[in-house]
């Protein structure tokens, strides 16, 4: 029997960091006769010592490699010299942590200087192996990173190395001490042959693919193996992106069978970062690079079909700039009335602030289509956040109408009036173009009327896959979606979540409470466990910061990490830009950048609005900014933004709130969160 072969993402950097060839191709030898025959003989092949059961060495001369068994797959963990995998081994017992200890955070006192923030050297122990040229060259690392790295001596040196995060990570596997937790709760890549590794260390171009597991495997090859439209659900972290991703594999698969030489198919997502890495993960799915899948947002697909029908549009995003505008179609509504019927108009919309009065005609108005009076008010709206009345809604109607004559006044549509105007145009066949296969990620973000759009894009619905998470729904129209879309049986619910930690996940179901709008659409498993996340309230903004510094030191440390995988998410774009200055000038590098501009390697903390961290995930994330806000989450639909912005963590999640907010201790379970005055009030 041969067992299949999985190796773990610290494998690969692992072999490359040994340096001489002969030592590499001996070990990829020794794991093909692994293959064969992985069981324990007593002697080359033994139990793992401080390991859970299971895991097993193999000794090939001076080196060690560690694996574990499971079925029929052979799962190589990692590869070291004998007297660095067994330095310390007391500190290898990851598995045997009290995982209900308090969070990170837990500190009494207000950090005074760096030194004691890090809790001086004696926290800060030396890299057990040390970086030298050697293992630079091995691991490919650009010359103009050497000198930084040959200078860092201590765990916090190569944390704080201003390095891209991947040569961080791969560093890290490299000169530390293989940590059971981590790599057991790792990802696994398939190998199809002992030699595609062989050919990896000669410099071709092979890729390994992410493991899926064993309910996303079951989904991919039935989609790939019936027609109808399919609609794949779940959680965060629970891999409906990496799912969709192999199902284009898939589909394209099954329109060839079907005499489709040259498939086009389109992958849709919600922002610009997600584009990215869906095209560096189909890269690496199709063979040799083949990529028969477009990748857009969804909102680059609309603009691309009203600027070919209606010519170059200027498409206004920015909530700031719209609000004189509103502002002035409002004003005007009010002027042209007279009488009694303007103290009517005056009453119903006076009260209503210009966010709500522009999420109103945007996420309601245009993205429900809606063309008249009539149609409106008899439209049903789930989850709106306060009752609007009929004199209301006409009033709203009326602004809606003028809001319209002012923008084309100032050359401008909305990003809403985009979306529905791209969708007109397809439905009255003024657009010709469509795709054979049309896949959807994280449909619950997108407007009712960019969905329907996309859809009537897809030639054959046969080839059509949705995935959603209608908890993460950042626009609350996607109870509606499921009368729009006749799925029958082709609907499959992903359970286990693979990001985020079973405390993490449980303790931010518990804030979004009544903002849950899909309660079957729950994990009811986890890959990672760790502890509790904290809650801070803090008197000031000052006290935040250097709270920030403290989380993100102690958190990149305990997980091995640069600070680039932390990230702090904001509620406006105004508070990322002053808190990305506040971290600067306290000495933590810290980015604050557009979705397009976002570089996800870059060395420094990331600070983003909750909306752009949708889809993307950090080790350590501090959700903060709210002195400039009365209430944070009040309303179900702040709440579940607030979900997405939890759930976007990995490993540590710690929010920060103002003293002056009193609601705070009633919006966090304190059996789920570690809730604390910081620092401690005596």
């Amino acid at each position: 029997m041969r067992f299949q072969l999985d190796i773990s993402d610290e494998f690969w950097p692992q072999l490359l960091g040994l340096g001489d060839d002969r030592t590499m191709r001996n070990i990829l030898k020794s794991i093909r006769m692994l293959q064969r025959d992985p069981l324990p003989d007593g002697d080359k092949k033994k139990k793992l010592k401080d390991w859970p059961d299971g895991c097993y060495r193999l000794k090939v001369g001076d080196y060690r490699v560690a694996y574990s068994l499971e079925a029929n797959r052979l799962e190589v963990l990692w590869v070291k010299l004998r007297e660095d995998a067994y330095r310390k081994a007391a500190r290898r017992t990851a598995q045997k942590r009290d995982l209900t200890s308090p969070p990170i955070i837990a500190v009494s006192s207000f950090p005074k200087t760096h030194d004691q923030a890090d809790g001086g050297s004696r926290d800060d122990p030396p890299l057990p192996r040390q970086i030298d040229r050697q293992l630079l060259e091995g691991l490919h690392v650009p010359l103009e990173y050497h000198q930084i790295l040959l200078q860092c001596q201590t765990l916090n040196d190569l944390c704080e190395a201003q390095v891209p995060e991947d040569i961080r990570d791969w560093l890290f596997d490299c000169v530390t001490e293989p940590d059971a937790k981590r790599i057991l709760e790792g990802k696994r890549l398939v190998v199809e042959d002992i030699g595609d590794l062989e050919r990896k260390l000669d410099g071709e171009f092979v890729p390994f693919l992410l493991r899926l597991d064993s309910e996303q495997e079951r989904v991919v090859n039935e989609i790939g193996s019936a027609g109808g439209p399919a609609l794949v659900t779940g959680g965060p972290g629970s891999g409906k992106s990496i799912v969709a991703l192999y199902s284009a594999r898939s589909i394209v698969r099954r329109l060839r069978d079907a005499g489709t030489t040259a498939p086009n198919v389109l992958f849709a997502t919600y922002t610009n970062a997600l584009v990215k890495s869906s095209e560096q993960q189909l890269h690496e799915i199709f063979e040799r690079g083949y990529r028969p899948v477009k990748v857009q947002t969804a909102d680059a697909v609309a603009k691309d079909i009203v600027e070919q029908i209606d010519g170059r549009i200027r498409i206004e995003y920015e909530t700031a700039l719209l609000k004189p505008l509103i502002s002035e179609a409002r004003k005007r509504v009010f002027r042209e009335a007279e009488g009694t019927k303007r103290l009517h108009l005056q009453r119903s919309v006076g009260p209503l602030s210009l966010d709500n009065l522009l999420t109103e005609i945007g996420a309601v108005i245009e993205a429900r289509e809606i063309g008249s009076v009539e149609e409106y008010l008899t439209t049903k709206v789930p989850n709106r956040p306060s009752r609007l009345t009929d004199e209301q809604l006409r009033a709203i109607w009326q602004v809606s109408e003028e809001f319209r004559t002012v923008l084309r006044e100032h050359g401008k549509i909305t990003v809403s009036q985009l979306r529905r105007r791209a969708l007109e145009i397809v439905r009255n066949s003024q657009w010709t173009r469509h795709y054979d296969a049309v896949i959807v990620d994280e449909a619950q973000d997108l407007e009712l009327s960019l969905l329907r759009l996309l859809i009537a894009l897809c030639g054959n619905h046969k080839h059509l896959l949705i995935t959603a998470d209608a908890n993460q729904s950042i626009y609350p129209v996607w109870t509606d979606v499921h009368h729009d879309l006749n799925f029958h049986d082709r609907t499959w619910l992903l359970r286990t979540s693979h990001r985020t930690t079973r405390q993490i996940m449980e303790a931010a179901r518990s804030y979004i409470r009544e903002g849950v709008l899909d309660r079957s659409n729950v994990s009811t498993e986890f890959g990672k466990t760790g502890r509790r996340p904290s809650v801070r309230i803090v008197a000031d903004e000052r006290v935040e910061c250097e709270l920030l510094k403290l989380f993100f030191a102690q958190s990149t440390r305990q997980h091995r990490t640069g600070y680039g995988s932390c990230a702090v998410l904001v509620p406006t774009k105004q508070a990322a830009r002053e808190l990305a200055g506040r971290l600067t000038q306290a000495g933590i590098r810290a980015s604050n950048s557009r979705g397009r501009e976002l570089d996800l390697k870059s060395p420094a903390v990331k600070v983003l609005t909750l909306h752009t961290a949708k889809g993307l995930e950090f080790t350590a994330v501090a959700i903060a900014g709210f002195f400039s806000r009365r209430r944070s989450g009040s309303t179900p639909d702040q709440r579940r933004l607030m979900f997405v912005g939890m759930t976007r963590a990995m490993r540590e999640l710690m929010v920060i709130r103002p003293t002056s907010d009193p609601s705070v201790r009633n919006d966090f379970d304190n059996r789920l969160w570690d809730i604390r005055d910081y620092p401690n009030q005596t």
